[in-house]
């Protein structure tokens, strides 16, 4: 949850229409928030496709943001040749950079990214969602 102002979470999410999400998590050294193989059941719903989500960073503050971007960068380059591979079997990976605004100042939300990063993103056919919530968010 993001609790204080100026605070931020980047998670990597990890969608495929068929691989096991052990993988995942083996491949990149990462431990899911959420995780589940396409056709599990939640509830009365069948999942259409393997779904995994990690945190990569959080914090508060400009420090904590710009340590946070260069650990992503760093973790995506030196995972390049996963992204690569899953793009190529047609899976679909995305940074959510979620971000704790409050509304009632000026200026609520600004959002930086280095050309480095930006590069990263694109050449592994990344998307980038950006979310700014008022109040506690996950």
């Amino acid at each position: 949850m993001i609790t204080e102002k100026g605070g931020f979470r980047l998670d990597i999410v990890l969608t495929h229409s068929t691989r096991d999400p052990k993988t995942f998590s083996e491949e990149l050294l990462l431990e899911p928030d959420f995780a589940w193989m396409q056709g599990a059941k939640l509830g009365n719903q069948t999942m259409p496709s393997t779904k995994w989500q990690a945190r990569l960073a959080s914090g508060a503050g400009e420090a904590d943001y710009s340590s946070a971007l260069e650990e992503a960068l760093s973790f995506l380059e030196a995972k390049a040749g996963f992204f690569r591979k899953f793009s190529e079997e047609k899976g679909e990976a995305e940074l959510v950079m979620n971000y704790a605004v409050q509304p009632d100042e000026g200026k609520v939300l600004q959002v930086s990214y280095s050309p480095a990063f930006l590069r990263q993103v694109v050449d592994l056919e990344i998307q980038l969602r950006v979310q700014g919530w008022s109040g506690q968010s996950n």
